[in-house]
């Protein structure tokens, strides 16, 4: 199994990352309110005391958190994900923000050697506990057939829509 980073273990992306548990990925973890991951460290997931320290210690970091400004908040600096990336990792956003951050970022992560995909789901909390959690990606198409198994792991619909940017701006569509 591959090593995952997963940062915003909030109501979506705890469970998400519970999946990923699941499927016996070794899966090393940050949120911002520690003590709201501890269900995780019980359930295996490793805790680390940044955003950072979760990319390096992975080969794919996940983030999913509220929107453009905590994507920003838990990328940027010496702690955020960018810092703890190199080359050959992957970064697969799930959250939802602004599709022209999402490409702007999807340059800064290439400049480190690694690949981003934006990948954010459509559902419900009920949906992806059940299993049915749908999820568009934007992003190269090497880099998404590398990790359209991972991510199936997380719901059975992956659906790659076309480059960085695109599955944010269809999840935006969606929501309208």
């Amino acid at each position: 199994m591959t090593l995952l980073g997963f940062v915003g273990l909030g109501t979506m992306g705890g469970r998400v990352a519970h999946r990923l548990l699941q499927a016996g990925h070794t899966v090393y973890g940050y949120n911002r309110t520690q003590e709201k991951a501890q269900w995780l460290v019980d359930a295996g997931l490793r805790l680390c005391a940044n955003p950072r320290e979760a990319a390096q210690a992975s080969e794919v970091v996940f983030s999913m958190v509220t929107d453009t400004e905590a994507l920003e908040a838990v990328t940027a600096g010496p702690d955020g994900i960018l810092a703890g990336l190199s080359r050959g990792k992957v970064f697969v956003d799930m959250s939802t923000c602004s599709p022209s951050f999402s490409r702007g970022l999807a340059e800064r992560v290439r400049e480190r050697g690694a690949a981003m995909l934006d990948a954010p789901v459509s559902g419900s909390v009920s949906t992806l506990e059940a299993g049915n959690l749908s999820i568009m990606v934007g992003g190269d198409q090497a880099v998404y057939a590398r990790v359209s198994s991972i991510l199936k792991d997380i719901g059975p619909k992956v659906t790659r829509v076309g480059d960085n940017g695109k599955a944010v701006l269809m999840k935006i569509a969606t929501n309208l």
